[in-house]
């Protein structure tokens, strides 16, 4: 018997020992890709990319997020549900893989599932604005039309908050002569910006030097 599992565990070795080890510097280069394809709106091109790199590679995270979310944007919810519950099996916590599987569950009018995942979403971070955007959108899904109200006046606080950290990576870009994409994040932040908001008077002082700096 002890001669038999040996040989057994011999013969396991050699069929590990000959399993071909993907390159992955390969499986990088495919990712950035996919995520190129996915970027410029091509989903349906890029998820069999991602599928395929966070099947080689569970513990690419990135890789399995990026698959659920082109699934579920492609209208495969069934899969992306699936992707999402493994990766937060995985990875417990995962702020990202709860976000995107509280907007699927959503998707597929599972209002009450989404409601559990989303408090406890909340539990942790009460202040991230796209959760608290996706707690209006059950509330008032549910008729809860002033719960609703009070969860999109919470997420449009942080408005100014995100408009300053586009501001400074406006004015970072624009300091290291990349004055096209300064002046995006510049348009989107006055994009956003509450009219009222007293950061609006710098920002548009900001999009005129830049582009003012362009027409020379």
């Amino acid at each position: 018997m002890k001669r038999y599992l040996r040989i057994v565990l011999a013969v396991l070795l050699i069929a590990v020992s000959c399993t071909p080890v993907p390159d992955s510097g390969e499986y990088l280069a495919l990712y950035g890709r996919a995520k190129s394809l996915y970027l410029q709106g091509g989903i349906e091109e890029a998820k069999p990319l991602f599928r395929e790199i966070y099947e080689t590679y569970p513990e690419f995270h990135q890789a399995g997020l990026m698959y659920g979310k082109a699934c579920m944007l492609s209208g495969d919810t069934g899969e992306a549900r699936k992707v999402f519950e493994l990766l937060l099996q995985d990875h417990p916590g995962y702020p990202e893989a709860e976000l995107w599987q509280i907007r699927n569950l959503l998707n597929t009018g599972d209002t009450k599932e989404a409601g559990v995942l989303l408090n406890r979403a909340l539990e942790k971070d009460s202040r991230d604005p796209r959760l608290l955007s996706l707690s209006g959108v059950i509330h008032e899904t549910e008729n809860e039309y002033q719960q609703a109200i009070e969860s999109y006046r919470k997420a449009l606080l942080f408005e100014e908050e995100l408009a300053r950290t586009r501001l400074r990576l406006a004015r970072l870009l624009f300091r290291f002569g990349l004055d096209v994409e300064a002046a995006l994040e510049v348009r989107k932040t006055l994009a956003v910006l509450p009219e009222e908001s007293v950061l609006g008077k710098s920002v548009q002082e900001v999009l005129e030097r830049i582009e003012g700096e362009g027409d020379r």
